[in-house]
């Protein structure tokens, strides 16, 4: 009696749709899938899938799943994700159709009904808010016709093409032969440009005037944010409602930007903290400092809950990972170290360096700005060299920029002093010692333009978040808003 060898009929239309899939027939996949009820059951990349998710890639992941047998339980809890997500990017309208259109949550309604209402008494809350804020003026419409980006919370004609490199100073802005400017940030939604001084004031401008926005109460009278020490450290919230200061000394406050009102305070370090991040969740701080350590503190508790010292000198510069799951750090020595944040472990760690006649130098690192426009793991990062590098994670360099001619090597070149990138990363831009902004194409590494932005003593560059604008400061107490 011959042999036979029994095969589930699900598994073989799992085989024809692997094949279908592996052959980039996409049109017959879906419609076998649909048919014959099966699913392929398989994803290409696990990690690149979770990724997704933890980075609110919500279209790859729905794309991904498609795939899968999820149970309706992980399918409610992932969907639930997206919808809170789409709240709190107000995309009110998009997150009603998908929960009436959803089979998911018709099911969601009859497992979870409470679960279910929750969501929807959100979105109806969230919709309520806006029209009370509407009522009250608090936000910005086309006087023509009464246009709203709920995204940007601006204007429709308000948009302007935000990579467009620089041509021309536009505001400038003196903080007097005593005092200067040590940190600078831009708001997500407003139209403000935050200053840190030397002499302790935190002061909030308007990008476009250069002139101390009178809007806030406090600051029309002249009851100004301040430190008793140099302001060296700042960041935001994204909702534009806190702002983290920290000074020369160590000192962190907590603020609320409408009322001007210091709300806790965090003695962090026993030195100047060179940088202050957010977590995603906004429920925690990243700290670097002169003092060698990083930490991280929690909000609410007001303590230290991680801290990662592997590295032995001074930390310039910290980021989180896109999904806070590794802090990079750069170092005075030229190192850059990568930890795990849950356990604090150093993952990796390498060199930034660069040759000048077969010498090998090993340059401090300025700063380190995470992409986040890209599914790698990229950062830029400026040192103390004429070279500003694009890197990954493992310490390779993807691009070099430099104002410097290919094989060129001079013995005393100019050394950029801060970098950073336009909004949705077509340039990148460098500041150097020679008061010289450089003007990089992200893509080819070419060097597209550069303008002299500053007289003397170049300290730091930024980009505003949404518009053609940036800021540029030195020690000589000149702030000029370049265009």
């Amino acid at each position: 009696m011959a042999n036979n060898l029994n095969v589930a009929a699900p598994d073989v239309i799992r085989l024809i749709l692997q094949y279908l899939k592996e052959n980039n027939l996409m049109r017959s996949f879906y419609v076998l899938q649909e048919e014959s009820n099966v699913k392929l059951n398989a994803v290409s990349n696990v990690d690149l899938l979770i990724r997704d998710i933890h980075k609110g890639d919500w279209k790859n992941v729905l794309y991904n799943i498609t795939t899968i047998e999820l149970s309706d339980e992980t399918l409610i809890n992932l969907y639930e994700q997206l919808i809170c997500e789409l709240i709190e990017y107000k995309e009110n309208e998009l997150a009603e159709k998908i929960m009436s259109e959803c089979i998911i949550f018709k099911k969601m309604k009859k497992m979870y009904g409470e679960k279910y209402h929750k969501l929807e008494d959100l979105l109806s809350m969230n919709s309520m808010a806006l029209k009370w804020q509407n009522h009250h003026n608090l936000i910005k419409k086309n006087k023509e016709n009464n246009n709203f980006d709920i995204f940007r919370n601006l204007e429709k004609n308000e948009s302007i093409g935000i990579d467009v490199y620089p041509e021309r100073i536009l505001k400038s802005i003196s903080f007097g032969k005593e005092s200067n400017v040590e940190c600078c940030i831009c708001s997500y939604t407003h139209d403000y440009l935050i200053t840190g001084s030397s002499d302790g004031f935190i002061e909030i401008w308007s990008w476009l005037t250069g002139q101390l926005n009178s809007d806030l109460t406090y600051q029309y009278n002249n009851n100004i944010m301040m430190h008793d020490n140099p302001i060296v450290s700042l960041c935001i919230s994204k909702d534009d409602e806190i702002l983290i200061s920290a000074d020369s000394k160590g000192l962190i406050k907590i603020w609320k930007i409408k009322t001007g009102s210091c709300l806790r305070s965090i003695n962090a370090h026993t030195n100047a903290v060179t940088s202050v991040h957010f977590n995603n969740d906004q429920t925690q701080i990243l700290t670097s400092s002169y003092d060698l350590s990083v930490k991280i503190f929690g909000l609410k508790s007001l303590k230290c809950l991680k801290e990662f010292r592997k590295h032995s000198t001074v930390v310039h510069s910290s980021v989180y990972s896109l999904d806070n799951s590794k802090v990079i750090c750069g170092t005075e020595e030229g190192k850059i170290f990568i930890y795990n944040q849950k356990t604090c472990e150093c993952i990796t760690s390498f060199y930034v360096y660069y040759n000048i006649k077969d010498n090998i130098n090993f340059p401090s690192v300025h700063t380190i700005t995470l992409l986040t426009k890209t599914l790698d793991e990229l950062i830029l990062v400026c040192s103390k060299s004429p070279y500003c590098y694009l890197m990954n994670f493992k310490g390779q360099i993807i691009k070099t920029y430099t104002y410097l001619a290919d094989k060129v090597e001079e013995e005393n070149p100019v050394h950029f002093v801060s970098a950073c990138l336009s909004p949705n990363s077509k340039y990148v831009y460098c500041l150097a010692e020679n008061q010289y902004l450089y003007c990089f194409n992200y893509s080819t590494a070419k060097l597209e333009t550069q303008l002299k932005v500053l007289e003397e003593d170049a300290l730091g560059v930024l980009h505003h978040t949404s518009q053609d604008l940036m800021a540029t400061w030195a020690l000589d107490g000149t702030l000029n808003v370049i265009q």
